[in-house]
């Protein structure tokens, strides 16, 4: 009986200092955030430039500094999803995007079979498909769905 009261013991206060995170967001802009973008260059209607501002002025307001040298990431990645000239009376037009956005970089070790593994992995994403049309507004609800489980796991201090 003392023997399993010790371990009790023991462990509960080993885990009293350990937190765990939900969804891994926190702390993750604490040197800024570099965007990226990625998208068919050759696709006429997805403006890279006019995408990574975008995302930039939906993070500054919640206080996320936009750093290209820092080490983790927010993507926004869109894949046009077209039509083809053999299946309908379209040609080769853009219906549709297949959107995705992730925050991006955490290192996470793990053992498995006796050995330690090291990986990165993203830590939120989200995705949609969406009208060709729609893309910027997507984009916008995106961030603003990661905007606000950032500010959830990263709550501003209050001032004294």
């Amino acid at each position: 009986m003392k023997k399993l009261f010790l371990i009790l013991l023991l462990f509960g206060f080993s885990a009293v200092g350990e937190e765990f995170s939900r969804t891994g967001l926190e702390g993750i802009a604490k040197d800024g955030l570099k965007i990226s973008v990625n998208g068919e260059t050759f696709v006429p209607t997805f403006d890279v430039k006019a995408i990574r501002n975008q995302v930039e002025l939906k993070l500054r307001p919640a206080g996320i500094r936009v750093n290209n040298r820092a080490g983790n990431f927010i993507y926004v990645t869109a894949q046009p999803v077209l039509t083809n000239k053999r299946t309908d009376n379209f040609g080769d037009r853009i219906l549709a995007y297949a959107l995705r956005v992730k925050a991006y970089r955490r290192d996470v070790t793990f053992e498995a079979n006796n050995k330690q593994y090291r990986c990165d992995a993203s830590v939120w994403r989200t995705g949609s498909i969406t009208p060709a049309d729609d893309l910027r507004d997507s984009i916008n609800e995106h961030m603003d769905e990661f905007l606000l489980a950032y500010l959830k796991a990263n709550p501003k201090k209050k001032e004294d």
